[in-house]
């Protein structure tokens, strides 16, 4: 049961099990993501939006010069690209 992960520790209501299901089928897949691994290219087109369960992702830019810039660094229980999933595309890219 993945929601368990993502309720732990949250200041809510006792979920209906109803409810549970619901967000139980809202998961599409469960991907183990190796280190230096590209989720998403700067400018791809967004289907999907990612939750980390366990480990860090890394939002970056890389400038003209080639050095990376970062953007945000996400933990365990943070969605990664929720915006950008509403916009399809993403103004930069997203490693582990």
């Amino acid at each position: 049961m993945l929601t368990g992960q993502f309720l732990k520790g949250r200041l809510r209501q006792d979920l209906a099990e109803e409810e549970m299901r619901a967000l139980e089928n809202a998961i599409d897949k469960v991907s183990e993501v190796g280190p230096r691994r590209v989720l998403v290219e700067r400018g791809a087109w967004l289907e999907r939006s990612f939750y980390v369960i366990e480990g860090t992702m890394l939002r970056y830019l890389d400038d003209r010069k080639g050095e990376r810039q970062l953007v945000q660094v996400n933990i365990s229980g943070e969605f990664v690209d929720l915006h950008g999933y509403a916009m399809k595309r993403l103004d930069h890219s997203i490693e582990r």
